[in-house]
């Protein structure tokens, strides 16, 4: 008999642990969540960021607050040749800002089974995106929502001889930089 009461002893021991211990959590749980009123650290001038920023990010910090003022591509002039691949026989390369719904539109020719490689990447936020289509003379149009991420994509589109249109749209952009080229391929 005091052998089975020594046990309930030491099993209520540990359960009076375990309740003390997800009390104290809990305690320290909600005294860390965010909320109204909880006091939010601005970083201050010399001080670097927390984390990491998405491909092709840019913040603009008040040097005198620290405050966080603006995000906008990073404009290096090297991007476009640093994600599209070189090629001999590139047909369209273009590379356009689309801040506010901006959009781009170009014609390229192309001939009867002429295979075209679309390659094209997306710089900005990645809650950015942008609606890249190909059409026209061509057997299958391509139409893609790309993030603005910085990932880099291809896809092919086989021309019928005759114009091909490429389009590129601005959706929920902030500011985002579209790099895209075509290429004739074998």
């Amino acid at each position: 008999m005091e052998r089975g009461t020594g046990r309930r002893a030491t099993d209520l021991t540990l359960a009076a642990l375990v309740v003390a211990a997800l009390a104290v959590g809990g305690w320290w749980w909600v005294g860390n969540a965010p909320g109204p009123g909880r006091e939010v650290r601005v970083p201050r001038p010399g001080l670097e960021l927390a984390g990491e920023l998405p491909p092709g990010i840019q913040l603009q910090i008040n040097a005198a607050t620290g405050e966080v003022v603006g995000v906008r591509p990073w404009t290096d002039p090297d991007w476009p040749d640093r994600v599209l691949p070189v090629h001999p026989d590139v047909v369209l390369r273009e590379v356009v800002g689309l801040a506010d719904g901006a959009n781009g539109t170009w014609t390229v020719p192309s001939g009867p089974q002429e295979r075209l490689l679309v390659q094209y990447s997306c710089t900005g936020s990645r809650r950015n995106s942008v609606r890249l289509m190909v059409a026209g003379r061509v057997i299958r149009p391509l139409t893609k929502i790309v993030r603005c991420d910085g990932s880099f994509a291809s896809e092919y589109v086989i021309g019928t001889g005759g114009p091909v249109t490429v389009s590129v749209f601005g959706r929920r952009t902030d500011a985002a930089r579209l790099a895209v080229q075509l290429v004739r391929t074998p």
